[in-house]
Parts: C-alpha cells; sequence; structure tokens
C-alpha cells in the first residue's frame, strides 16, 4: 500500500497572526520562519495521527481489488475516481455503478455494488488506484487539541533553534503534543 499526497492543503489549522499571538510576536521580521514552523509542525501531527488537517487530494495504491477498502488519512471527504491497472499495464477508470461510497462515518469505505464487475483483463498483481480528497474543510472544525499541539511545537521550534541545549535539564515538548495528539490518533493496520 502506499498513499501519494497530489495536492497538498493551500491553508493551515492555525493561521500566522496566531501563531504570532501565542509567541507573543509584535513584528513581521520573522514571518517566513514562523510560516514554516507552522507547515513542519502540521506535518509532523499530521504523522502522528496519521490524518489530514486541511483539504488534501490523496491518491491510495493497493497491490490488489479486496473490498471493501477502507480509506486512510481521515477525515473523508470524496471520492474523485478509481483506476485498476490491465493486463497491458495501462490504466482503466473503474465504472461507479461497480463500487459504493460509504461516506457517512469519518472514515471513507469503498464496497461492491450489488452490479459489481471486476474486469477480466487485470495484471496478474491487480493494482487499484483510488484518487480521493481527505481533510477538514475549514480550519475551524480542527480540533482545538490539534492547534494547541501545533502552538507548542511552533513555539518550542521558535524558543529552541538549536538542536542540543547546554547547561540545562532537558524537558521533552513533544511529550506534551504527543499527549494531546494520543487522544484520537488513527492507527494503521
Amino acid at each position: 500500500m502506499d498513499i501519494i499526497v497530489l495536492e497538498k492543503a493551500n491553508d493551515y489549522p492555525i493561521t500566522l497572526a496566531e501563531a504570532k499571538k501565542h509567541l507573543r510576536v509584535l513584528t513581521d521580521d520573522e514571518d517566513e520562519l514562523i510560516e514554516a514552523y507552522i507547515d513542519t509542525a502540521t506535518e509532523y501531527c499530521e504523522t502522528i495521527q496519521n490524518k489530514n488537517y486541511m483539504t488534501t487530494k490523496l491518491k491510495l495504491i493497493l497491490d490488489e481489488i479486496n473490498l471493501p477498502i477502507k480509506l486512510p488519512r481521515p477525515p473523508f471527504q470524496s471520492l474523485e475516481k478509481i483506476e485498476v491497472q490491465k493486463s497491458d499495464g495501462m490504466l482503466e477508470e473503474w465504472p461507479a455503478d461497480n463500487y459504493i461510497v460509504d461516506d457517512s462515518g469519518y472514515f471513507g469505505f469503498i464496497n461492491r455494488s450489488n452490479s459489481h464487475n471486476i474486469p477480466g483483463d487485470l495484471a496478474e498483481q491487480q493494482k487499484i488506484q483510488i484518487t480521493y480528497t481527505a481533510g477538514y474543510a475549514t480550519a475551524a472544525e480542527v480540533p482545538a487539541r490539534v492547534k494547541n499541539a501545533i502552538k507548542l511545537l511552533v513555539t518550542h521550534w521558535y524558543d529552541n533553534r538549536i538542536p542540543v541545549a547546554v547547561g540545562t535539564i532537558a524537558t521533552n515538548i513533544p511529550l506534551t503534543v504527543d499527549a494531546l495528539l494520543g487522544l484520537d490518533r488513527v492507527v494503521p493496520v
């Protein structure tokens, strides 16, 4: 199983203004640095939770057609298409009347329809590629604990710009972040 980001989200769960307020930064001198920290903290938190926070277009590649399929990196928004690899190596879109998309929950599921038809001339490995969109539609939908974890990481990296602090007792801020994110982490199966 591989998952590829086709289109990264255009925005983040927190804004530059929110991060600067949390940091108590009043000037614009380090906006670029703070934005880089927001991007990295968001990516870190998404990786820990196995989620996408903001609208992101993804492609899931599986080595076999084994329905039902639970789409990773929730929350699920919509399905664009499903393609199957033919024996000649070319991809062919699988007609929508062959499957049902269950978008009633947090995860998206793909299951066989009553009239499903799996093409007969598939490649030996039966590769399937699913293009879909996941993530919250707006930053307002992202849980507060996720936003707080991102702010904590941004603050930690902003205040500690070197990888090692000499002459101090080490304190692990990421443990606080992990505690916030662990509450609803998606565990891959």
